[in-house]
């Protein structure tokens, strides 16, 4: 996907156009908002949100990300701040998605695997079953990976998190539900695009029967929970935007071209 700022002005109008359009309720208990944003010269990016509305259900707001798009671990400390929001951090490094990342430790330091601009900032965190899962960027596009023989010569930029949630486009073996009222993750698709999303969800979380319905909705072969709670939080330039509870100290961002 490229875009130029004017094109952004325009998807932005566009887009809360579109949302009032379709957030009507076209099936019943069911409300979809799904916006795909087109142009001549340049292709766009889908983005949108499904779900059931009510106290006891969810809905999963998300954003696809081309394989050919820049995205980039983006940590707060770079902009001399300990921490940000994710609307923050998209205007101080001018990008046009972010969404909070990896878990970190009560001095803000990111936990795990930390690759940026293809340089190793963290080693691999090896034990324990919550980071179970790499998700990286290289020249060629995206993957999800788990911890035992990755290779990462080819990285541009790395996260590790988790726990991982489907590979091979079926639930992992052994994860437990998702407490979390709010969880954000990141999928790969078929053809290699990532998926960006947050999922809220009513008193009683997230089932992973519903989680693996809406990733074989969007194609997905394999996704990896972010961290959540509070810190879930996503900015969308020009489309929907949801806000954490609190600033965190790094996020995945993505940027247009030129």
């Amino acid at each position: 996907m490229e875009y130029t700022g004017t094109l952004l002005r325009w998807v932005g109008c566009f887009s809360r156009v579109a949302g009032l359009f379709f957030s009507a309720r076209l099936v019943p208990f069911v409300r979809v908002f799904a916006i795909l944003l087109l142009s001549i010269s340049v292709s766009a990016q889908e983005s949108g949100s499904f779900g059931s509305s009510g106290f006891f259900s969810s809905e999963i707001t998300y954003v696809k990300i081309p394989k050919t798009m820049e995205v980039k671990v983006l940590r707060t400390i770079d902009f001399a701040l300990n921490k940000a929001t994710a609307s923050q951090i998209c205007k101080l490094s001018k990008a046009v998605v972010c969404i909070n990342a990896s878990f970190f430790d009560e001095n803000n330091k990111p936990l795990g695997l930390l690759i940026t601009r293809g340089l190793a900032l963290q080693n691999l965190h090896a034990g324990g079953n919550t980071l179970t899962g790499i998700f990286a960027k290289t020249k060629d596009g995206f993957f999800i990976s788990g911890r035992k023989n990755l290779s990462l010569k080819s990285a541009l930029e790395a996260i590790q998190a988790g726990p991982r949630l489907f590979s091979k486009g079926n639930l992992v073996e052994g994860v437990h539900p998702l407490s979390s009222r709010k969880q954000s993750g990141v999928c790969v698709d078929k053809q290699g695009d990532a998926v960006f999303y947050l999922v809220r969800s009513g008193i009683f979380g997230t089932s992973l029967e519903w989680l693996s319905d809406q990733f074989k909705k969007l194609d997905c072969v394999e996704a990896l929970n972010l961290d959540g709670g509070g810190s879930s939080q996503m900015y969308i330039e020009g489309g929907a935007s949801i806000e954490g509870d609190y600033s965190v100290p790094i996020f995945l961002g993505v940027f247009a071209g030129l």
